[in-house]
């Protein structure tokens, strides 16, 4: 196991990959224990944000993704706002979550 550890101070982007991933390993199992309860608007929101974490820990920094992050968080924008106007019959919980998320 000689040379297995990597310095945060050398790599600072390994420990937030590591922890938007596991946030969305997460979140998938939240979803799939809310599809066994029959919630299902709960289990595709849950996977849904889980699977934008899960992307976002595998992006690397270059100037060149910046753009294309700019596309992504508007399209989780527009999809946002629309399950916003989807949980507006279900609960008000639902609805503040989604105003402040």
């Amino acid at each position: 196991m000689a040379g297995a550890t990597v310095s945060i101070s050398t790599s600072p982007y390994i420990a937030m990959g590591l922890a938007l991933f596991y946030d969305g390993l997460i979140q998938i199992l939240a979803g799939l224990f809310e599809l066994i309860l029959g919630n299902n608007f709960h289990a595709f929101i849950f996977c849904s944000y889980a699977s934008t974490f899960n992307f976002l820990s595998g992006v690397i920094d270059t100037s060149v993704q910046y753009k294309a992050l700019d596309v992504f968080y508007v399209e989780w924008i527009i999809f946002t706002l629309a399950m916003l106007i989807a949980s507006i019959r279900i609960n008000v919980a639902l609805i503040i979550f989604f105003f402040f998320f």
